[in-house]
């Protein structure tokens, strides 16, 4: 991708263009999602602002990673022992782990999509991180 591409997409998102081709958070409900580039500029990764939920991969073609974001379970399941609910893009059933002990010694818990890579904020509550994991936008 050129600069001049990059720069036109950039210029597209800071308008508000192409924003209704994506559908809303299922975690949060945002409307607002962003479409961003990485480093590079040259693959895309989809995000909320709001909730932190993103897709970890990054797509060569924007159209492929809005078509994953928009991607929805029809039905939701939920784990009868630990009480998290299964991926709502494509119903694989969540990791959950537990970071090393940061500088403040405490931990971080993030619940990831082994499917598809989705996730949503990581917390050092995990109560609070199956919750967030948990919301879904009806």
């Amino acid at each position: 991708m050129k600069i001049e591409e990059v720069k036109m997409v950039a210029n597209m998102l800071i308008d508000g263009k192409n924003k209704s081709e994506l559908s809303p958070c299922p975690f949060c409900g945002n409307k607002r999602i962003d479409v961003k580039n990485n480093i590079l500029g040259k693959n895309y990764l989809i995000h909320c602002p709001n909730c932190g939920a993103s897709d970890m991969y990054d797509y060569e073609d924007r159209s492929e990673a809005i078509a994953n974001w928009n991607r929805r379970r029809e039905e939701e399941i939920t784990n009868k022992q630990t009480g998290i609910k299964y991926c709502p893009f494509c119903g694989s059933y969540p990791i959950y782990w537990k970071s090393p002990k940061n500088y403040y010694n405490s931990y971080f818990f993030c619940i990831t999509c082994p499917g598809c890579n989705h996730r949503v904020k990581s917390s050092n509550n995990m109560e609070i991180a199956i919750a967030n994991w948990n919301e879904r936008n009806k």
